[in-house]
C-alpha cells in the first residue's frame, strides 16, 4: 500500500538525515506506528515485459548503445568473500573464461585496462541486469535493514530480528537456499564487532 511505502521512504530518508539532525523521536515515532513494507509482495517497482516499450531502462539504454558494461568490482566481492556470503553466485555469473570462479576488477580497472578481455569479467547474474528486471524503488529488505539501523542508533524496535528478517528477504529474492538466519547471525550485527 502507498502508507506501507510513504513509511518506509520517510525512514530511509530520516535515517539519511541522523547525521546532521536529531531525528531520534521522529525515527521512534515512525517505527512505533509499524506499518512498513515488510514482504515480497509489498515491494515498491515498476514491473516490465522485457518487450521493445516495456524494457528495463538500465538494460535498454546499455544495449542500445554499446552493450553491457557492468561488471563484477571488489569494490563489493571482497566483502562478500571476507564474509563467506552466499549471494555472490546469485548476484553474479562466473567469468565465461573462468568457469565456476567470479572474477572481480578494482573500480574503472576494465575500463582502463584495454587489453582487458570482456570474457575475463564476471557480467551480473539475470536477476540484475535484464530487459524485464523490475526497477525497484523500496524492498522490503530494505525497509528491514533501516530497521535494524533505527533500533541500533535509536532503540526503536529489535536490531537482530530486523537484521535477521532482512538477510532472509534478500535470500529469499535471489532465491538463495543457504541458511538466511545462521549467516545474518555468524555476521554478529550490532555486537560490535
Amino acid at each position: 500500500s502507498w502508507i506501507k511505502f510513504a513509511n518506509s521512504l520517510k525512514l530511509r530518508i530520516l535515517l539519511r538525515m541522523s547525521d546532521v539532525n536529531d531525528v531520534a523521536a521522529q525515527v521512534q515515532a515512525t517505527i512505533a506506528a509499524g506499518s512498513f513494507i515488510e514482504t515480497a509482495d509489498e515491494i515498491a517497482e515498476v514491473p516490465f515485459a522485457g518487450t521493445t516499450g516495456s524494457e528495463n531502462p538500465m538494460y535498454a539504454w546499455e544495449e542500445s548503445g554499446i552493450g553491457l558494461f557492468y561488471k563484477a568490482a571488489t569494490t563489493v566481492t571482497n566483502v562478500m568473500n571476507q564474509n563467506s556470503d552466499p549471494r555472490k553466485f546469485a548476484l553474479y555469473n562466473a567469468a565465461v573464461n573462468f568457469p565456476g570462479e567470479i572474477k572481480a576488477g578494482d573500480q574503472n580497472q576494465i575500463a582502463l585496462d584495454f587489453d582487458a578481455v570482456s570474457d575475463d569479467w564476471s557480467n551480473p547474474a539475470a536477476v540484475t541486469y535484464g530487459s524485464a528486471v523490475p526497477t525497484i524503488f523500496m524492498s522490503n529488505w530494505e525497509t528491514w535493514f533501516l530497521r535494524a539501523e533505527a533500533a541500533v542508533k535509536y532503540g526503536a524496535g529489535n536490531a537482530g530480528s530486523s537484521f535477521s528478517n532482512a538477510i532472509s528477504a534478500n535470500f529469499d529474492y535471489l532465491s538463495v537456499t543457504d541458511d538466511a538466519v545462521a549467516f545474518a547471525e555468524a555476521l554478529n550485527f550490532g555486537s560490535g564487532s
